[in-house]
């Protein structure tokens, strides 16, 4: 069970064992993955991008050249397990789409979810048996106690100006992708959000009861930009693999309008939905009061 941060206690220590929480969750999911690899790898990269996430927020306490280690020690995990799971990503919103979009409903586009199922078992084949995610568990487990011997804040107010920044980098690039059309500028505001998400969610039990509707409307906004997010993946996908997979220019602007209509639909939703959220430049500051 995810430890909770509470003011009371020596929140220094309460700290670090929520990094070592998160650190344990990281090497179950890698462990579930030697049974069940999709669910496993899924659940391990949520993770690691909670926990990049709140290194974010302990980033001046850490040192420059400790977070820079662990932010690299992480991002190299999750890339290791990357492929898979994009592939699983991809056949699952082809998949979906075909669903909603009747003019997917014909026959040569049935290749397309052909060539996604078969590059998902590639995928999968290339990551290895279950020693690989025992391995990587295991490296996982032996970092953790290194947390122990971080000096962090001793309140809670300690952290305030550092995840009102985080806060403040997420509401500009909302602002800039609102007004963007590049995908780019979407992408950078999802991963801005997710941020702001995990470490609202972990704060949110010390800055009390009027942030928990906040955090839960935000995790809805970052779940819709995940959708858009894997429509993206999935054109660039399709566009680099147009000729393997046999599309014809006619069938590929079908397969292309298909995939831009859902992504702009989630994309509108997404700013909607993030637009009231963002729309006070202090989060500490909501309907006239102080959280």
């Amino acid at each position: 069970m995810r430890y909770r941060l509470s003011r009371d206690g020596n929140f220094n220590k309460q700290l670090k064992r929520l990094i070592q929480s998160v650190h344990e969750d990281i090497a179950l999911s890698l462990l579930q993955a030697t049974r069940e690899p999709e669910t496993g790898v899924h659940e391990a990269r949520k993770r690691t991008k909670e926990i990049r996430a709140l290194l974010r927020l302990i980033r001046p306490w850490m040192g420059e050249a400790e977070y820079t280690g662990w932010r690299k020690r992480y991002r190299a995990l999750a890339q290791k397990l990357g492929d898979s799971r994009d592939a699983d990503v991809r056949l699952k919103t082809w998949r979906a789409l075909v669903e909603q979009c009747p003019e997917l409903q014909v026959k040569p586009f049935k290749r397309v979810a052909r060539f996604l199922d078969d590059d998902k078992k590639r995928a999968r084949s290339e990551v290895g048996d279950e020693r690989f995610f025992l391995s990587l568990a295991q490296e996982v487990e032996a970092q953790r106690t290194a947390v122990q011997n971080w000096t962090l804040v001793s309140a809670p107010e300690e952290l305030a100006a550092e995840f009102q920044r985080i806060y403040k980098k997420a509401r500009r690039a909302q602002k800039k992708a609102r007004k963007s059309e590049d995908i780019e500028d979407f992408h950078r505001f999802r991963k801005r959000s997710k941020d702001l998400f995990y470490c609202s969610r972990a704060l949110r039990p010390v800055y009390g009861k009027r942030l928990k509707q906040w955090v839960r409307e935000l995790q809805e906004v970052t779940e819709i930009q995940g959708q858009a997010n894997d429509q993206a993946v999935l054109l660039d996908y399709l566009k680099e693999q147009r000729s393997v997979i046999g599309l014809d220019v006619r069938h590929w602007n079908i397969a292309k309008a298909c995939v831009l209509k859902k992504r702009k639909k989630l994309q509108i939703a997404s700013h909607k939905r993030a637009r009231r959220l963002f729309a006070e430049s202090d989060i500490f500051w909501r309907n006239g009061k102080r959280m």
